[in-house]
């Protein structure tokens, strides 16, 4: 049946004031639940303080910063030799030091209150001078330059150029970096700018990546065949040798002699560096010089005749864990 009632309007301000009243009655009870979770929380004697770190799942600590990190030691018994290796984490000081009389590896090592020494570069033997560049604390500390043995040796002069420019491992300090950083290269190689050289130890030749044996004197060849092979890099004998590793592991190594075998040779040391991940590997002092010391152990590189362990005293010395 036809109407003239309009229908009734849809009650909606009447609507959203019962909404707004209802969010108002349960915002009013939440207000009173958390103030009750406060007073609660603050009466409880020693409770901690509510962080995000307490909150988020408990994780393993980190490790400690590399710096402070031990050396670790290790040992490998191979066919021609026992090779001991002590692995140093990035970053960590390795210092130079050396002496004006000559004294064992353990000597220098109990002196600097060492966790691990290894010999050096090399020296004259008769005057206890250094035919390797030395830098100690920035400063200059040994120039074979300055051995007249080493410079008057008719037998040496045309191979001087390459002796004073032999290779050496080197310490930077540079600007805008908390750490140290390492390098092996030849003693005439530039600074990086914005570094300066912390402490420098020559020996050679380098092995790694490529042999720098001729470049730096060592050897030499006429018509091709070999005249000269001034430490014997081609016969088996103890060496000692430092490298580094593409993540800035410094690896300290020391081939020593058995009664049954009598060492390595610079290649051979070569492929077992190599096979560490080694990536760049600096010859040093070798023979009745190669000794190691870790953590109060003593290890020679050489024996004698009847197989005892020879400790020659040396010139220069790479420590680890120098106190004060």
């Amino acid at each position: 049946m036809p109407t003239d009632k309009k229908p009734k309007a849809f009650p909606f301000r009447r609507l959203v004031a019962c909404g707004i009243a209802i969010l108002a009655i349960r915002l009013a009870i939440l207000g009173i639940r958390l103030a009750t979770h406060a007073s609660t929380h603050s009466a409880s004697a020693g409770a901690p303080k509510q962080t995000l770190e307490t909150l988020l799942p408990r994780a393993l600590p980190p490790p400690p910063p590399t710096e402070q990190r031990v050396p670790e030691y290790a040992v490998y018994e191979l066919e021609t030799a026992t090779v001991h290796v002590v692995s140093v984490y990035p970053s960590t000081p390795i210092a130079v030091v050396a002496a004006d009389e000559l004294a064992t590896v353990e000597a220098f090592a109990q002196q600097h209150h060492a966790v691990v020494a290894l010999n050096g570069g090399f020296f004259d033997p008769q005057n206890g001078q250094t035919t390797s560049h030395l830098i100690i604390a920035g400063q200059p500390a040994g120039d074979p330059a300055d051995n007249e043995r080493l410079t008057a040796n008719s037998s040496l002069q045309q191979y001087l150029p390459q002796i004073l420019n032999r290779s050496e491992f080197r310490t930077y300090r540079c600007q805008g970096l908390e750490t140290l950083r390492y390098d092996i290269t030849s003693h005439n190689a530039p600074i990086p700018d914005n570094c300066a050289i912390e402490s420098a130890l020559g020996a050679g030749p380098q092995i790694l990546p490529e042999n720098t044996a001729l470049a730096e004197g060592f050897i030499d060849y006429q018509n091709g065949a070999l005249v000269r092979d001034a430490i014997g890099i081609v016969q088996p004998n103890a060496r000692s040798a430092i490298a580094l590793r593409p993540d800035g592991t410094v690896l300290l190594l020391m081939a020593a002699q058995r009664i049954e075998s009598a060492g390595m040779t610079l290649a051979e040391l070569g492929e077992f560096a190599t096979s560490l991940g080694a990536t760049q590997l600096l010859n040093l002092d070798g023979g009745s010089s190669s000794s190691l010391y870790y953590n109060g152990q003593t290890y020679a590189g050489r024996l004698d005749e009847e197989g005892k362990a020879i400790q020659r005293p040396v010139k220069s010395v790479l420590v680890i864990g120098q106190k004060e």
